[in-house]
């Protein structure tokens, strides 16, 4: 993903192009770029049908297609920033697919401890809407299939894409997979207002607690 953004995003190539008045903007076309799996796609799609997951990206900048995985999208951006991957992942796939040279690097790495000492050391640019009182709220996509819009991508300095890419070409399984699935939604979609932060800590959301790294940091509604 971070490839094709690095690359390919400034190109002006058009894509998919869909009515932006379609969303109340100014009728030009606005291009949604689709980012699918190449992996075991029973974890990739819920209950969203494509055209759903087009159209709310048009709305919102940004648009999760496994919505029936989680709970909830929205995360307490501080403690979403301590999640660490303890130990190490078998993907479920991989049992009956050769070794390649990049599955052969280590899945842990000494160079971050969690999800926020890689965020900060790559400085990648997330959502912030802290309120006087509380912590970010931040969206979380879980699955690895999204959609956005491709000026979502391009109001980000190409840096951010570039420094992503490269921290994830260590390997093939990696933690920083992981580190980066939670934070596309961050990147990509229109940030929350302050004032709808503030609304949503005001119905008093708990944290996630399954006994799991996996939903570090989640609020319940």
């Amino acid at each position: 993903y971070a490839h094709w953004m690095n690359h390919y995003a400034y190109t002006t190539t058009p894509l998919l192009s869909l009515p932006s008045d379609e969303a109340g903007g100014d009728g030009d076309e606005e291009e949604i770029i689709v980012f699918l799996k190449d992996s075991d796609m029973r974890y990739a799609w819920g209950d969203r049908t494509f055209g759903d997951l087009l159209s709310l990206a048009l709305v919102n900048g940004f648009s999760c297609m496994k919505m029936t995985y989680t709970p909830s999208i929205l995360h307490q951006s501080d403690i979403l920033r301590g999640f660490e991957f303890k130990g190490e992942h078998v993907r479920r796939h991989d049992s009956n697919m050769e070794t390649t040279a990049a599955e052969i690097a280590p899945f842990q790495t000494t160079a971050y401890k969690n999800l926020g000492e890689w965020v900060e050391k790559l400085d990648l640019p997330l959502q912030n809407n802290i309120t006087t009182t509380r912590s970010s709220i931040v969206p979380v996509c879980y699955g690895g299939t999204f959609a956005a819009r491709k000026s979502q991508i391009l109001r980000k300095p190409k840096k951010t894409w570039e420094a992503m890419e490269n921290s994830l070409t260590r390997g093939d399984n990696i933690v920083e997979g992981h580190y980066s699935e939670r934070i596309w939604g961050s990147l990509l979609s229109k940030p929350l207002s302050s004032d709808t932060a503030s609304a949503i800590w005001e119905m008093n959301p708990s944290l996630m607690d399954s006994g799991s790294p996996e939903f570090t940091g989640m609020l319940l509604l």
